[in-house]
């Protein structure tokens, strides 16, 4: 039985958090705390207690999760807990570089809490998905990660697209993406590498390179693979409009004084906020999957499919849910582990797929032949 759960972050995944605990986990008393004090009026529930400091809230429970707060105020509370009995910190948050992730790791790795940042969707389930492919005895030559929300109908705009959060921020931003090659880094432009890909359910799809963070994964079989490759899933058309807004200009983030006083891409942000926002009608889809392809040029999936539940769209019930799955099975991870941790390091052998039926069982549709 969970008792009680302390929510740093109370923004849309937070609340989002809050309503699965409130629906999978009634007994569990709630301590949250946010420096956002709008965000945390939302918070409507009754068994949330707000804290007025991370101070108040470190005493609170042995369980602590970071909904997309700061990557500064995991590090807080982390260093706060130092003191006290085990806990298990997860953190739905992302270190800002990969340096700053390793000066982590080592500044905590001996402490006697389990703590696992990096669990969401990415980084987190993508990488657990993609490790357990690796812990195969097959040889993959290609792996392929493909990942995106959709939004049904498709949306009657240019784009065919609507944010799936909240905020103005479009991410559109022309930057690096990565992807692997036997296991080293290599970069390549965001949104190149267009290709069309058929799913079932939804016809034709497209996808582009959209890995934007270095993947920390360093699983020994990534040396003999020879790419792999991180995509994101659209409605046809999407990058091609994207192409012709850029070409305009549109999306430029530069800012002139005199002649320019506010960056092209935030005034088309704030222009087609509505445009581009969720309406009541709409239901969105996430789709997470790995296309694995062998020596022998045999391809294997293994696929998630997100779909609203409760109120909450498909991205935070896919952001939340792997965090919630590690809240439920404390006795069984925190007996085995300790110190700083991948998600992907943890979930592994059978209790993958205890991870596999517990997304089942929250309705994501799992389709697995790898």
């Amino acid at each position: 039985m969970v008792n009680d759960i302390c929510i740093v972050g109370t923004g849309m995944i937070g609340r989002s958090f809050i309503d699965l605990c409130g629906s999978y986990c009634p007994e569990a008393t709630l301590h949250t705390f946010d420096t956002n004090l709008e965000a945390l009026t939302l918070v409507n529930n009754s068994r949330v207690h707000r804290c007025n400091s991370l101070k108040e809230l470190v005493t609170m429970a042995d369980r602590f999760v970071f909904c997309a707060a700061p990557w500064s105020s995991f590090i807080e509370v982390v260093r706060s807990l130092d003191e006290m009995p085990k806990r298990m910190i997860v953190g739905i948050a992302r270190p800002p570089t990969e340096e700053t992730w390793y000066e982590f790791n080592e500044q905590f790795s001996d402490r006697k809490d389990l703590i696992i940042p990096c669990i969401g969707l990415e980084p987190g389930l993508t990488e657990v998905l993609l490790g357990n492919v690796l812990d195969q005895e097959e040889s993959w030559k290609l792996l392929e990660i493909q990942c995106g929300g959709i939004v049904l109908p498709v949306p009657q705009n240019p784009l065919k697209y609507k944010r799936l959060f909240g905020d103005l921020h479009l991410p559109f931003d022309w930057k690096q993406s990565y992807y692997l090659e036997f296991g080293r880094i290599r970069s390549t432009e965001r949104f190149s590498g267009l290709e069309l890909i058929d799913i079932l359910e939804f016809g034709q799809l497209e996808c582009y390179h959209d890995g934007l963070r270095v993947p920390l994964v360093k699983h020994p079989s990534l040396k003999t693979v020879r790419k792999v490759t991180q995509k994101t899933i659209r409605w046809p058309g999407h990058r091609n409009c994207l192409n012709i807004l850029r070409e305009l200009g549109m999306l430029s983030n530069e800012v002139d004084p005199i002649v320019n006083p506010i960056a092209p891409k935030r005034f088309f942000e704030i222009v087609n906020q509505n445009l581009l926002t969720l309406s009541l009608e709409d239901r969105t889809v996430t789709i997470l999957r790995i296309k694995a392809t062998n020596n022998s040029n045999e391809t294997r999936n293994i696929s998630l499919f997100f779909r609203d539940l409760h109120g909450q769209n498909s991205m935070a019930l896919a952001t939340c849910l792997p965090a919630f799955f590690f809240i439920k099975y404390y006795s069984e991870v925190t007996s085995i582990h300790s110190g700083v941790m991948l998600p992907e390091s943890v979930i592994r052998g059978d209790l993958f797929f205890d991870l596999l039926n517990f997304l089942t069982s929250h309705n994501v549709e799992v389709n697995n032949n790898v």
